[in-house]
């Protein structure tokens, strides 16, 4: 039996991928691809696995009853299958922890002596602007582009060769990175069927309409921030993994895309911060390039593109009027879910069950901080 986990990273269309296997769980069986039941996330539309990596990384979302590593081995154990595969951008947050590498690779290979591990590589500062976008609108603490875009340069985190040599240096598994453009544009599940070696003709799945979650651009970054800060100013006990906040983040979203803020695309890099970060990752990424790909280093974002972060108080004075608003409705109905919340009894547990996204914050928050 085959062993293939799929580490993501974030930002690079992983729950996109989730929703195909939850659409076609039974027609992936029937090729001998098997998706175990233990460690899925629960409460869940998208098939992913986020509690067996939080589990490994003693997250507190984990949650025994969605299924361990002891229940999933059990599993795997009494099925027929040629290929079991394991899918959460969680496992990549193990990827630069010394600790913790080798204690997920054991893991691994408790299920099999056969283990492939998938990552699809997106250029970092291309990934950075993006998981910067998933930090303001999951409510992170307010940090401008630049402030956040150093700390994630400096944690190392973005470090391709310290993070990954472990695995494609040493003999215990088999790594595969993938190419996020030649992965969007090829399709990610005709991507990852390619690299398990299986022959799924499309016309026989399902595929979403949607291939990404959709981000903020530069009006909604901007407003966003300033709600979380206003928040962060009236409720001392503010937390962005409270029930009230997760609920607040999908409200927020949905009305800043009603507005058309989420229509244009975000880039924070100004020309000089993106040179100092692409010669900071420059030489980690060529030999990480030559060493899984036999080729320089082929991702570098396009020269000539422009930040589009915008300064609000140069904006229209109908931008304006639009952002005033928006704070006020997004902190009184803050208030009022709070209240909601405050309403509700311990064990509805209500507050811990959090959105996906939450993970792509996480992950983005812990860079930025400088942790793993």
């Amino acid at each position: 039996m085959r062993l293939v986990v799929h580490m993501g990273a974030t930002k690079t269309a992983s729950t996109y991928l989730q929703k195909c296997f939850a659409r076609n769980e039974d027609v992936l069986r029937a090729a001998g691809i098997y998706l175990p039941r233990a460690g899925r996330r629960m409460a869940s539309s998208n098939l992913n696995h986020h509690n067996l990596a939080w589990q490994l990384l003693e997250d507190r979302r984990y949650k025994p009853a969605g299924g361990d590593w002891a229940a999933m081995l059990a599993e795997v154990a009494d099925v027929d299958t040629e290929l079991v595969l394991l899918s959460s951008e969680a496992f990549s947050r193990m990827a630069s922890d010394d600790k913790l590498r080798p204690m997920m690779t054991r893991r691994l290979l408790e299920v099999s002596d056969d283990v492939t591990l998938v990552y699809v590589v997106r250029d970092p500062l291309a990934r950075i602007n993006s998981m910067y976008s998933q930090t303001v609108k999951t409510f992170a603490p307010p940090n401008t582009f630049d402030e956040y875009a150093v700390k994630s340069v400096k944690s190392g985190f973005y470090n391709l060769e310290e993070s990954f040599g472990y695995w494609y240096q040493g003999d215990w598994v088999t790594f595969v990175a993938l190419r996020f453009d030649d992965f969007v544009k090829d399709g990610p599940m005709q991507s990852l069927l390619k690299v398990l070696g299986v022959d799924i003709p499309m016309d026989n799945l399902s595929l979403p309409a949607d291939a990404a979650n959709p981000s903020p651009g530069p009006v909604a970054v901007e407003a966003m921030r300033l709600v979380n800060a206003h928040l962060r100013v009236i409720d001392p006990e503010f937390s962005r993994r409270s029930g009230a906040t997760t609920k607040l983040s999908q409200v927020a979203q949905r009305k800043g895309a009603k507005l058309g803020w989420f229509d244009e695309k975000y880039w924070g890099w100004d020309a000089d911060r993106a040179a100092w970060a692409a010669k900071r990752l420059r030489d980690s990424n060529q030999r990480f390039s030559q060493a899984v790909w036999g080729i320089d280093w082929p991702l570098d974002v396009p020269a000539g593109k422009k930040p589009t972060a915008i300064n609000l108080l140069e904006a229209s004075n109908k931008t304006l009027k639009d952002v005033s608003s928006y704070v006020d409705q997004m902190t009184k109905r803050y208030v009022n879910l709070v209240k909601q919340e405050s309403r509700k009894t311990a064990d509805e547990d209500g507050a811990a069950d959090v959105d996906d996204s939450t993970i792509d914050s996480d992950e983005a928050e812990q860079a930025a901080s400088g942790g793993s």
